[in-house]
């Protein structure tokens, strides 16, 4: 390897560290998904109870506990922190960009691929966001990875990585991943009739794939009555098959979600896709069996979110980048790629000018940076295409996307009542003491038992308690404010809620103590005492316009 070789992947592993790792743990829990699943990690390394998922220490069992546990091993480890909290989803990335590489051969093209599905928007936000959709990413990926292997030749550690990989996705996200690498498989033999399934040893992988995934699923239904029957029934027939789960969407729904997410490369997507179907060699079959029937299923499921596509994210990858060698696809891509940059540097600067959004007006100087690095990036690759450089511009392309989104990650810290709970989880410890009562109305931020170390009341926010034993969740959840409010007394309270539900008729009593995306009121019965004449803590840049 010579000298300028070295060179570059030395800078292209710092640039990679600094994008994964930078600014890691310097902003608060993104409400509500992150901050949920992060409380749940928290409460089970707190309470030393690793077989029963809790939220606000009542039994939640909507998903299986190994991102849980992961995360809850780097809190003890490391510390409660929310840089501890988000690291295994870190490190769950970057082994999820190396065993993507492996299905390209060394070179500049498996350079391109991880420049590819590291410096792309859901990517990256993904994966510093404590979520399963990661560690399902990696846990099918590498299953893929296998399953490529064994398509080719007989592999022992081949066949034990896919069970014990399609084992860890069931203890991650149920039969998602199962269904996405068995749907691929099965589209693949189909369309190819090459998968020699014996060297999947499929007794002894089966075998396998039950020791890692299914002990813990035994144990908890058999402890909770009704268990597997929610886990088939409401989490994943209903799930798929029903909108139950108030997250519907048209069947063309993750179309844009794809075209945002995978920036600045989903432009190059349908000429990808053509030459996949054109050039139809073993890994574009493999590819798109990998994508077509998964996209499908996502798209006709009845629930659907932004993140739930991630695990198709390596095989678009491999899409763009496996025809790094045509030049008229490369410059066509390079082209594409700087209108991107180009459009999203400008888009960026614009909204930094206006200050449309008051409460990213703190974020105002790092967002105008961020949009001059995009535009700079631009530039530079759009001068490296002129000089028929369209290879060195597409690098430049992915770096440039990479270094605007490091930027941006420097705003995030300064943004925190936008979308966390730790600034409003300061103002009422400010303001608490261990006789307060806290309790949230009509919603719940899920970050807040945390940031307070303290179980919430719940007001008015339904919970699933069937699988609760008798009274123990009494004193903590009420129907409705009156009967809270009957129930405690004159005691102190201090009570968090979306500004949409406060009206100054219901809460006419109540002083205003935090005001931003959320209200934190408090009813004071003891007006004399010094604790309660304190000024009121605003939030000026988080009040909604």
């Amino acid at each position: 390897m010579g000298r300028s070789c070295r060179f570059a992947y030395l800078f292209l592993g710092l640039f990679l560290g600094l994008l994964f790792f930078g600014n890691l743990g310097s902003y608060g829990l993104l409400e509500d998904n992150e901050a949920r699943f992060f409380e749940i990690a928290w409460e089970m390394e707190e309470s030393g109870n690793l077989v029963t998922p809790k939220l606000n220490f009542i039994n939640h069992f909507h998903k299986p506990p190994a991102t849980f546990w992961l995360v809850g091993l780097s809190l003890k480890c490391l510390g409660a922190t929310e840089g501890a909290g988000r690291l295994p989803v870190v490190l769950a990335a970057i082994a999820t960009v190396a065993l993507t590489s492996f299905f390209l051969p060394q070179g500049e093209q498996r350079v391109f691929l991880v420049l590819v599905l590291a410096c792309n928007l859901e990517f990256w936000l993904l994966s510093r966001t404590v979520l399963t959709d990661m560690f399902l990413t990696l846990s099918v990926t590498a299953c893929m990875l296998a399953a490529y292997r064994l398509i080719q030749a007989e592999d022992r550690k081949a066949s034990a990585l896919f069970w014990i990989s399609l084992g860890f996705s069931t203890l991650v996200k149920g039969p998602v991943g199962p269904a996405i690498v068995f749907l691929a498989l099965l589209s693949y033999h189909l369309t190819t009739q090459r998968v020699p399934w014996r060297r999947w040893s499929p007794v002894k992988g089966v075998l396998l794939f039950s020791v890692v995934a299914l002990p813990w699923y035994l144990l908890v239904c058999t402890e909770y009555s009704g268990l597997l029957e929610y886990f088939a029934g409401y989490q994943t027939v209903e799930r798929l098959a029903t909108t139950v789960h108030g997250r519907a969407g048209p069947v063309w729904f993750f179309l844009p979600v794809i075209l945002i997410g995978f920036l600045p490369w989903s432009p190059a997507l349908p000429a990808s896709l053509r030459l996949a179907v054109k050039r139809s060699s073993t890994l574009d079959r493999f590819l798109l069996s990998w994508l077509v029937p998964s996209f499908l299923l996502f798209s006709l499921s009845g629930s659907k979110l932004p993140t739930y596509i991630l695990p198709l994210f390596p095989a678009l990858a491999l899409l763009v980048a496996s025809h790094w060698g045509d030049q008229v696809f490369a410059r066509r891509t390079a082209v594409s790629t700087v209108g991107v940059l180009g459009i999203v540097g400008l888009a960026v600067l614009g909204f930094s000018i206006s200050g449309a959004t008051p409460e990213l007006k703190s974020a105002a100087g790092v967002i105008l940076i961020s949009s001059l690095v995009c535009l700079g990036g631009a530039i530079l690759a759009a001068l490296l295409l002129k000089k028929a450089r369209a290879e060195d511009a597409l690098e430049a392309s992915g770096v440039a996307f990479g270094a605007f989104l490091i930027v941006l990650s420097f705003g995030l810290n300064l943004t925190d009542g936008a979308y966390s709970a730790r600034r409003l989880a300061a103002a009422i410890l400010a303001r608490a003491d261990s006789g307060t009562v806290i309790a949230e109305y009509a919603d719940h931020l899920h970050g807040l038992p945390y940031y307070l170390d303290r179980r919430l009341v719940q007001v008015s926010y339904p919970r699933e308690t069937q699988f609760e034993e008798a009274g123990a969740v009494d004193g903590f959840l009420y129907s409705n404010l009156q009967e809270f409010l009957a129930a405690r007394g004159e005691k102190p309270i201090i009570l968090v809620l979306r500004r949409s539900d406060y009206s100054d008729e219901l809460f006419s009593k109540w002083e205003k103590i935090y005001d931003g995306r959320w209200l934190v009121l408090e009813r004071r019965p003891f007006s004399g005492h010094p604790k309660y004449s304190t000024i009121q803590v605003q939030d000026h840049e988080d009040t909604d316009s």
